[in-house]
């Protein structure tokens, strides 16, 4: 008897294999829906370690969804019912949803907790023919620099309290400088944000105490994971990086203190210092004045930013009075010499390349309005892509930008719901804008500016000033119907 022949076995790329996690991790199918993003991130993890057995129930509690140890399967369904609905949202995405042209498609197969790819146009490369067991994959002809690369998008530490971490540093040497985004607090499993970029968990930190709040709501950011996590205490962080100019970012939200808060207070309840490399780099912070208010994110941006002799950046929280110093996400990316790098950003769900080929982030750090997707061809625009959805209401971005400094605001619009066939013939809308109290529009009808529907205009503002506490506050005010932009810039003009 003639034995049938060994058929090869197929094999996904980790192109592949990336951009189908990366798709679904940055899409909008997971973002409001926090718990199976947080349950597709350790079961992707699971799935680039090669982890064979199924998860636990109650593994996927308390390390994915952050229950409590005494997490009691038998009464909390949880994992169950996120579960089901983590399987239908998997087979929405790659059948019929954004992911249907990639050449991987992501499962969970009935009965199992785990994550299985599966190649478009063949069987599962992760065989489900044992239950619980799963196979692992056949990552065979997939450089094993390349798989750590991709695993580290999910690195996943395992101590179970806030010891200090002292991650030896890299070696110097040619290549582009470090960029660093860290989520202080965090450590359990890291994130892709909205924009792509990804945020590892807490490293490089010394004393402080890691603290969770998964259930906070912030109101003013796309991004809620960058806050649900923070470091408190007196504490300090010892990033290595390569040889060069930074810019820093740090990100902050207070949850404990201020109005409808159990801990009340506000103003004053927490004060501290921050230092970079030993010296004062900003004093007095005071998160719930400068934000403002409870459940409120902001950044401060510092620039100039550069290793001590030892090879790392040392960033300091001191206490000034009268509770715990804190951060919830740092970030440290190649800077510019004396300038703040361009913030741009489009009213979108979704980051959007413009014809320069420059990335514009999706807009945050705003209060109220409403975003819209737009369809319809504009007449006059510098990109398509900064068009394709609009926020409009009443609403107002704080802008976070460099005291002493002087900044250029670039505005986007057009007018895409009135004058079109449909709304009434007389039907406009006009609003003011304010930034930090001073008038730059007033009575503005982006329609009657442009010309008529559907052609853009572009409104620019030299020699704006950040407000004391460095930001500067766009107001978008309502006159007729409803205020609106598609897209903004904000150039740093230089030092005052």
């Amino acid at each position: 008897m003639q034995a049938e022949p060994v058929r090869p076995r197929k094999v996904i790329s980790i192109e592949d294999l990336s951009a189908a996690v990366a798709l679904l991790n940055g899409s909008e199918a997971l973002r409001r829906k926090p718990n199976q993003a947080l349950l597709f991130q350790y079961l992707a993890k699971r799935l680039l370690d090669g982890v064979a057995e199924t998860a636990k129930e109650y593994t996927l509690a308390v390390e994915a969804l952050g229950r409590d140890p005494g997490f009691d399967p038998k009464t909390d369904s949880i994992v169950r019912v996120e579960m089901r609905k983590l399987r239908q949202t998997l087979d929405e995405f790659f059948e019929d949803g954004p992911g249907k042209d990639s050449p991987v498609a992501l499962r969970v197969p009935k009965g199992v907790y785990a994550l299985e790819a599966v190649p478009r146009a063949g069987a599962p490369l992760v065989s489900t023919a044992r239950k619980p067991p799963l196979h692992r994959l056949a990552f065979a002809a997939i450089p094993l620099a390349a798989l750590a690369m991709l695993a580290a998008w999910f690195l996943n530490l395992s101590e179970p309290s806030s010891p200090p971490s002292r991650p030896a540093s890299p070696q110097p040497g040619a290549g582009p400088l470090s960029t660093v985004r860290i989520l202080a607090g965090n450590l359990a499993e890291g994130f892709t944000d909205s924009s792509g970029r990804q945020w590892e968990t807490d490293r490089y930190f010394e004393g402080g105490i890691a603290t969770q709040q998964r259930a906070v709501q912030i109101v003013n950011v796309d991004d809620p994971r960058l806050f649900q996590s923070l470091r408190e205490g007196a504490f300090s962080y010892h990033i290595p990086l390569k040889p060069g100019l930074y810019e820093l970012r740090l990100y902050f939200a207070e949850w404990l203190y201020g109005q409808g808060a159990s801990a009340g207070g506000g103003e004053t309840s927490r004060v501290f210092r921050i230092t970079l490399n030993g010296r004062t780099a900003y004093e007095p912070l005071d998160v719930v004045a400068e934000a403002p208010g409870r459940g409120v994110a902001m950044r401060k941006v510092f620039l100039n930013v550069s290793p001590a002799t030892d090879g790392k950046l040392h960033i300091g929280f001191e206490i000034l009075r009268p509770d715990k110093a804190f951060v919830n996400a740092i970030e440290v990316v190649p800077g510019l010499k004396d300038r703040m790098l361009p913030l741009r950003m489009v009213a979108a769900a979704h980051p959007a390349i413009d014809n320069q080929g420059n990335q514009w982030e999706p807009d945050t750090f705003v209060l109220g309005g409403r975003r819209e997707s737009r369809s319809r061809p504009i007449v006059g625009a510098p990109s398509e892509a900064l068009f394709r959805s609009e926020r409009f209401g009443h609403f107002t971005y704080h802008l976070h930008a460099v005291r002493g400094h002087r900044y250029r605001l670039n505005l986007w619009m057009a007018e895409q719901y009135f004058g079109f066939p449909g709304t009434s013939a007389t039907a406009h809308r006009s609003f003011d804008l304010w930034a930090n109290g001073s008038t730059l529009l007033q009575d503005f009808d982006p329609m009657r500016e442009a010309g008529g529907p559907g052609r853009a205009v572009r409104r620019s503002f030299g020699g704006l000033r950040p407000d004391a506490y460095g930001a500067i506050r766009l107001q978008f005010v309502p006159v007729r119907n409803y205020a609106l932009v598609n897209a903004l810039e904000l150039l740093d003009e230089g030092p005052e």
